[in-house]
């Protein structure tokens, strides 16, 4: 939401800023996706076994 504020005053897109924002914005979500893929997965191959 707030990457779309890199316009400048003559209002053209400055796409550079916006490519650069959107990938630091994704490395927190990215690492604690992988630190948590292994809990992820212990929980649903326990809960699709049959007792």
């Amino acid at each position: 939401v707030g990457l779309t504020n890199f316009i400048d005053e003559a209002g053209y897109s400055l796409d550079h800023l916006i490519i650069a924002g959107s990938t630091v914005a994704m490395f927190p979500i990215l690492i604690i996706f992988l630190f948590g893929q292994r809990y992820m997965i212990e929980g649903l191959t326990a809960g699709s076994v049959k007792g």
